[in-house]
């Protein structure tokens, strides 16, 4: 269910309480969920859902950096460019010319 609840999401900044109450549950039982079926907290997990969201939509859209930052709810392209580079290790320009 949190799987399906992030993907329907691409708000970075969601806290994990409020996850936690649109699945009725508290944040620490989500934690523990998500540390038990990926062996990360919820705020990696949810990073590395975002993070394929991000490659995905380099990899096959058309649109421009700064049209997928805000598509994926960074205010600003040059943060989202620099959160990319900071965990895939090179820039969405350079990923999507490879």
């Amino acid at each position: 269910m949190f799987q399906d609840l992030l993907k329907q999401t691409n708000n970075l900044h969601q806290q994990c309480c409020l996850y936690a109450k649109k699945l009725k549950m508290s944040p620490q039982n989500l934690n523990a969920i998500c540390r038990k079926n990926s062996n990360n907290p919820h705020l990696k997990y949810w990073q590395n859902i975002l993070l394929v969201k991000q490659k995905d939509n380099c990899y096959t859209t058309e649109n421009s950096i700064s049209e997928i930052a805000f598509n994926l709810n960074f205010n600003d392209s040059s943060y989202f460019t620099k959160y990319f580079k900071r965990y895939v290790g090179i820039t969405p320009k350079s990923f999507r010319e490879m």
